[in-house]
């Protein structure tokens, strides 16, 4: 990721909807269908930390990043436990988390072989641990946004289904997420799509928003992360899914 967006990324994160909506679904997820006890967690592409700092509800918590810029920034935040390693190359011994994390982390264009780093997630949990993955969805809605944040792909719910399992893990829920917003981020992101072959550096979509319309856009983040406890959507421009080590 481009420094300027880990910049963007860290004054944003605590109130805009896209991340607090990222959130409220996490957590819905995370006591919805993972055991609530106090567990080893190893989140992987910590970024700037503002997940790290939600994840500490729910257990002892790590982060990890290959970025020094982004581990940088989760020191800002008082963040201890970080550690600068490659997805790829986790640097723990075998079955010692309960839980591994990674949001937005597989479609970077770093990661050469994502059954890979689920393999790693894999051989790091205990058994009968958990992995938490939220990931950009359809390669359609590829734009400017992607070249800003060196998107490699975008995956489905067929596709990541399927390399979980070669990594060995079972998925216990995956749905499209941000469904109530698809339509008009398909709108959005056609029309900016002309602009992925123009000669000036792309920037990402994440700009701050207007008070009332981040209220209202979280409230609707909010309700959407309660039935999806209860649901699964059909499309979306995001993807959240909890699988298991069996």
């Amino acid at each position: 990721m481009e420094t300027k967006e880990y910049q963007k990324m860290y004054e944003l994160e605590n109130s805009h909807w896209w991340f607090v909506g990222k959130r409220l679904i996490v957590d819905r997820v995370i006591t919805k269908f993972i055991n609530g006890k106090k567990m080893e967690i190893l989140d992987v592409g910590c970024g700037t930390g503002r997940m790290l700092k939600s994840l500490q509800n729910y257990g002892n918590i790590i982060g990890l990043d290959f970025s020094e810029r982004a581990l940088a920034f989760c020191k800002r935040r008082k963040i201890r436990n970080l550690f600068r390693a490659s997805a790829s190359e986790l640097p723990f011994k075998n079955d010692v988390f309960d839980l591994v994390t990674a949001f937005g982390l597989l479609y970077h264009k770093n990661v050469k072989d994502d059954v890979h780093v689920l393999k790693e997630f894999n051989r790091v949990l205990r058994l009968h641990g958990y992995v938490v993955i939220t990931e950009c969805a359809f390669d359609f809605l590829k734009s400017e946004h992607d070249l800003a944040v060196q998107t490699r792909e975008r995956y489905t719910v067929s596709k990541l289904t399927q390399r979980l399992g070669k990594s060995g893990l079972s998925v216990v829920k995956i749905s499209y997420t941000y469904f109530f917003f698809f339509p008009i981020v398909l709108m959005v992101k056609m029309f900016k799509k002309i602009k992925i072959y123009s000669n000036h550096e792309p920037v990402s979509d994440l700009r701050p928003t207007s008070t009332l319309i981040n209220e209202i856009l979280i409230a609707m983040l909010r309700m959407e992360s309660v039935l999806l406890s209860k649901i699964n959507f059909p499309f979306g421009s995001s993807i959240v899914c909890v699988a298991k080590k069996n």
